[in-house]
């Protein structure tokens, strides 16, 4: 594998904070916003968890440019998952080039590499894909860069970036840090599971 496509949300970028405090402050008085039924949450798809707060379709556009904003007004606050910073280091001196697919807008995701020295290890990023469009993004990369679909991976937090892989398709591996909880990402049945970043460089090994 030589061409690795992240997630960033929950993947690369600590903002679980942020998500679950705009859940709270769209769901107050309409649904139940404990800390378990939280964690509840993290354990279902997103298509159920959307259904399960009674969100419609409709709702999911207005949702998303919320989160954005906010994002963008906290910028200050968010910071690497522990870790990542020096695994996306070492996978780009191992040779790998790395992309960013997200649902986040391009402009959030580009200024925090930047706010974090990170943007130097990524070729490009793709930003402001739909929630259940990933599989759109990473067709996109593959295309432009004239890849191989069996040398790319896609690496992210939650079963529906297992199952925009699998449309390709092309290997994905599962973070155990993000939005998901372990629970959520065996349910997607993801090729591997990695429970810390460092374990990542032990997928990766150094391109010969």
């Amino acid at each position: 594998m030589k061409a690795l496509m992240f997630d960033f949300d929950g993947t690369i970028a600590d903002t679980f904070f942020i998500a679950v405090d705009v859940f709270r402050k769209l769901s107050d008085g309409r649904h139940e916003n404990s800390d378990e039924e939280i964690e509840e949450l993290r354990s279902l798809p997103a298509s159920d968890a959307i259904r399960r707060v009674g969100a419609r379709w409709w709702h999911l556009p207005y949702i998303l440019y919320y989160a954005r904003k906010e994002v963008h007004r906290r910028q200050d606050e968010i910071k690497p998952i522990d870790g990542i910073p020096a695994v996306l280091k070492e996978l780009h001196a191992r040779g790998y080039k790395l992309y960013i697919v997200s649902s986040n807008s391009t402009k959030n995701v580009n200024r925090f590499l930047q706010n974090n020295n990170l943007d130097t290890y990524f070729s490009s990023t793709y930003g402001n894909i739909g929630i259940f469009a990933k599989s759109g993004g990473l067709r996109k990369i593959i295309k432009e860069h004239h890849w191989k679909s069996e040398d790319c991976c896609y690496i992210g937090d939650e079963a529906r970036d297992v199952e925009a892989a699998r449309r390709i398709p092309i290997a994905c591996v599962s973070v155990a840090w993000g939005y998901n909880n372990m629970t959520g990402l065996k349910r997607g049945h993801p090729e591997k599971i990695v429970k810390k970043p460092s374990e990542l460089l032990d997928v990766f090994q150094p391109l010969h």
